[in-house]
């Protein structure tokens, strides 16, 4: 979005000039006598002066308000435009961590063959301890997959926060398998034996489903990694087109402030003007008054005749 900044200023009429008895300091001195040496109220004569001074200075005041209108205006643009950039940024960084996380295919194929292995061997494991109990194959593979499911339901690394909660759901699982295993396997066998296989398949489980786990998720890296090339080009392009219309607003601020600057600077300059003409209508008018004061009734009356 463009903004016009000159106009602001050229929209506005120009200064109105003041009456030369007010820019002429001789003039001016000889008011502030006339005024001493007279009754006459000086808050009169003032009252003259900030009218005209205050007609002067209504187009530089109208300026200033339109600036700091526009400045308003552009700092919100310009504050809209950085948030964009900020999150276009921060998704571009997201993609760019993706790829260069995302491991080699022959370690995600390895990691998930590993896991399917043990996995496998978990449940033979099952499979034969719990078969002459209760003699399904259903149960067995029911009661491994959920030795798995837990594992494989979790993080690779835990939050410090969440480390119990992580612990539990990691190996929650896992141990009420290998105790429902150790239960059926003291029917049948040794009580050294059942206990030998329950602590075989309280290690199997969780690593069986980590290993599932890592190796699902490299692969579905890998896959987001291909998929997300057109996404990159698309959010560099973006960036670069906002970082331009940041740059043009930013070039627009640094006019309207430096416009904004010369007009406070003149507004102030006809103020002290202003003040300046005051002090002196005041000063003359000050010592004229006292003069006039310490003058007797005969004296007066041949100053006035």
């Amino acid at each position: 979005m463009t903004v016009s900044v000159m106009s602001t200023v050229s929209d506005l009429d120009p200064l109105e000039a003041l009456p030369a008895w007010l820019t002429d300091e001789e003039t001016l001195r000889d008011e502030g006598v006339l005024y001493g040496m007279s009754d006459a109220d000086p808050d009169d004569k003032l009252a003259v002066f900030r009218a005209y001074s205050a007609r002067q200075t209504t187009p530089i005041s109208q300026s200033i308000s339109q600036l700091r209108a526009r400045l308003t205006g552009l700092n919100d643009q310009l504050t809209q435009q950085e948030n964009r950039q900020q999150d276009e940024q921060h998704r571009l960084d997201a993609l760019y961590k993706q790829q260069l996380t995302a491991p080699h295919p022959a370690r995600s194929i390895l990691a998930l063959t590993l896991g399917l292995g043990t996995g496998l061997g978990a449940f033979f494991l099952i499979d034969q301890t719990t078969q002459p109990v209760y003699s399904s194959v259903f149960i067995s593979l029911g009661v491994c997959l959920a030795g798995i499911a837990g594992p494989f339901s979790q993080p690779a690394e835990p939050d410090r926060e969440r480390f119990v909660s992580w612990l539990l759901n990691t190996f929650g699982l896992p141990l009420i398998v290998s105790g429902f295993v150790l239960t059926a396997a003291l029917s049948t066998q040794s009580v050294g034996q059942s206990v030998l296989i329950s602590a075989i398949l309280l290690a199997l489980l969780p690593t069986a489903g980590r290993l599932i786990t890592n190796g699902l998720r490299s692969i579905s890296l890998r896959s987001a990694r291909h998929t997300s090339q057109p996404l990159i080009g698309s959010l560099t392009q973006q960036l670069a087109v906002c970082q331009q219309e940041i740059n043009t607003l930013r070039a627009q601020k640094a006019q309207l402030i430096t416009l904004l600057n010369q007009q406070e600077t003149e507004l102030a300059r006809h103020n002290a003007r202003c003040d300046a003409l005051i002090q002196l209508f005041l000063s003359e008018f000050t010592l004229a008054r006292s003069l006039r004061d310490r003058l007797t009734e005969a004296q007066r009356a041949v100053l006035y005749s």
